[in-house]
């Protein structure tokens, strides 16, 4: 027989259990998104490439291959990025 508490936290369960997800996942999506972005640029100015490159990402499909592609080239002796 369910009691009026066990009730309620089934209903808090279900009210509150979403909102959890997006409480956690929204901070870390955010904190590993700056270390993401220096290290696609760290690695595009190693192929030659620009940082901003990494912006064709955002073209559905091709871009994303694209920025893959440059990230898994082999790095060149001496780029124009180097000191």
């Amino acid at each position: 027989m369910l009691s009026a508490s066990n009730c309620f936290v089934k209903v808090l369960g279900v009210l509150v259990a979403p909102h959890i997800d997006e409480v956690i996942h929204a901070p870390c999506g955010l904190s590993t998104l700056l270390p993401y972005l220096a290290v696609s640029t760290r690695r595009l100015h190693d192929v030659d490439r620009s940082g901003w490159w990494q912006l064709i990402g955002l073209v559905p499909f091709v871009g994303w291959i694209m920025v893959i592609y440059w990230l898994a080239q082999a790095p060149k002796p001496a780029t124009r990025f180097t000191a």
